[in-house]
Order: C-alpha cells, then sequence, then structure tokens
C-alpha cells in the first residue's frame, strides 16, 4: 500500500469518502497539506482575531462532517476555500 504522503491530494479526499467516516491517515495528510491555506483564509478573514485557531478548528470539522458531499474531489482546494 502507498503511503499516504505520496498520494495525490483527490486520491486522499476519493479515500477519505469510502468509508463511513473519513479515512483517519488520509483526513490527516489532508489537514497538513491546506493548513497553511486555511490559516491564510482566516487571517484575510479576520485579521485582528485572536482566536482563528477555533475558527481553523471549525473549518476542519465541516470538512470532515461534509466530504462525502463532494462530488468533485479534485476540486477540494476550492470547496475547502468556501468552507
Amino acid at each position: 500500500s502507498v503511503p499516504v504522503t505520496e498520494l495525490s491530494n483527490e486520491a486522499l479526499v476519493r479515500r477519505c469518502q469510502a468509508e463511513q467516516r473519513p479515512d483517519r491517515a488520509a483526513f490527516s495528510e489532508l489537514l497538513r497539506r491546506y493548513q497553511s491555506h486555511v490559516d491564510k483564509i482566516l487571517y484575510h478573514l479576520a485579521p485582528d482575531w485572536q482566536d482563528r485557531s477555533d475558527m481553523a478548528q471549525e473549518v476542519w470539522l465541516r470538512v470532515y462532517r461534509n466530504i462525502q458531499r463532494l462530488s468533485e474531489p479534485a476540486k477540494f482546494q476550492g470547496w475547502l476555500s468556501r468552507i
């Protein structure tokens, strides 16, 4: 089996969608790859807010709960940005 660090973003999303609950390793890898992207967006939305980490946690919780609904895994980043 290929390590998650070597999978494409699309493959990671598909792995997260394959089970009732997202695959833990695949989800963790998506989080690792996209955390700085989420941080940048949140910084632009709320530059003065101290608790951006709470906002980021909420974003990732929504991703976790709703990743099954993403119909085009290749568009994960755009979908993530809208959350």
